[in-house]
Formats: structure tokens, sequence, C-alpha cells
């Protein structure tokens, strides 16, 4: 069965798991409508961090500055301009996780960037993560998603301890922080209490990194 069109983008989906995630920044490597996407999503959620006039932006553009990158530029070795915003964003102590997400032109010219990233996470004190892109075929479903599936895989959650007293929820929708989820969120508890269990964590809550562990 052919799957159906949904009309919004593999990264406005990775945009909405790293709002929803509030100590997280994400280094993206592509042209400027990048940045229009996560506009898009600080639209959609009147508390969003991703964008700060004040701080620095926790969506991060390699290609952003006095003047930005065109789509020639970005036919062109990546690595170095790759290295220096992502040890950038490493240095500035505020994240406590950086993931990097760039256009499906990488995969399509066979840059190396996930070696790369292994070079700096080794040395990083902050986990670093890559995702690949999937903007040519991904919805923003799929972007959710892959967000999700790259923490879970790679995200080193501690040693396992089990209880039965204790749940976790896997799969919520956290698309915005506002009283609408945090409603949610508290139901959810409520709903785990009345059953003796303790909710001890919800992907994805709006809380930061620790609260995934």
């Amino acid at each position: 069965m052919t799957k159906p069109l949904r009309g919004i983008p593999f990264l406005i989906g990775t945009y909405i798991a790293v709002d929803a995630i509030r100590d997280v920044h994400l280094v993206v490597d592509g042209p400027y409508c990048t940045v229009m996407k996560a506009e898009v999503q600080a639209g959609h959620d009147l508390s969003s961090t991703l964008l700060s006039p004040h701080k620095d932006m926790r969506v991060v553009l390699t290609g952003l500055g006095p003047t930005y990158d065109e789509v020639n530029d970005l036919v062109t070795d990546r690595q170095s301009s790759v290295r220096e915003v992502v040890e950038r964003v490493i240095r500035g102590g505020e994240a406590g996780l950086v993931l990097f997400t760039e256009f499906d032109f990488h995969s399509l010219l066979a840059t190396p960037l996930p070696g790369l990233l292994k070079e700096i996470a080794a040395e990083s004190p902050v986990p670093v993560m890559h995702l690949p892109s999937r903007s040519l075929g991904g919805d923003w479903l799929d972007g959710y998603a892959d967000t999700t599936s790259v923490l879970a895989r790679e995200l080193d959650l501690g040693a396992p301890d089990p209880s039965d007293d204790r749940v976790a929820i896997v799969g919520y929708l956290h698309d915005r922080g506002e009283p609408d989820h945090e409603g949610n969120l508290a139901v959810l508890r409520e709903l785990c209490a009345a059953f003796g269990k303790e909710l001890v964590s919800v992907w994805l809550s709006g809380g930061k990194v620790r609260d995934l562990k």
C-alpha cells in the first residue's frame, strides 16, 4: 500500500521532537529554508525555545552567518564547517545532548558524516548523535519517530532497574509546551497512580534529557 502524503516535511517533525526536550541542541546542515521550518514550530508552540533573540538558539545552522550558504555551497566538502559548529555548540555548555542532521545531499554525495560525528562524540562531555535525514522521502511523523528512535538506541539510560510499581510511557506526541499537554501529562500520572503505579518517564514530555532515563 502506498503511504499517504501528509504534506508536512520530515525536518519539522524533528524540530517538534527537539522542542520537546529542553536541553537538546540540534545542528542542521542545509540551506536557509531550514530556518523557516524552525519558525513554523516556533510559531506553533508559544513556549518554544528553539529560536531565541536573547541567547544561543537550540537550532543551529552550519551555513548561517553574515552570508548564508546557497545550494551550490552544499555540494562541497562540509566536514570542517560541521565540526566547527558542532564543537562550538558543545563548548557553549547549555546542551545536555547535541543532535546533528542534514539534508539528503550528504547521502547522495556519500559524505562521511557519521564517522566525523563519532570522532567528535569520543571527546565530548555531552552525547553527540547523528540523525540521518529522510527529507526526500519522509514526513513529519517520520522525523519525530526517527529522532526518538536515535535517542532510544544511543542514549545511555543507565543500568536497568525494573520494578512492578514504576512505569514509562513511550509514544506520547508532545508538540508544544502549553497547558493542554500539561493537563494530559497530569492525567497520565493520575491514571498510573490509580493502578498503584508511579509514572517515571514519558517519551516525550517537554522535560530534559535526564527525564528520559
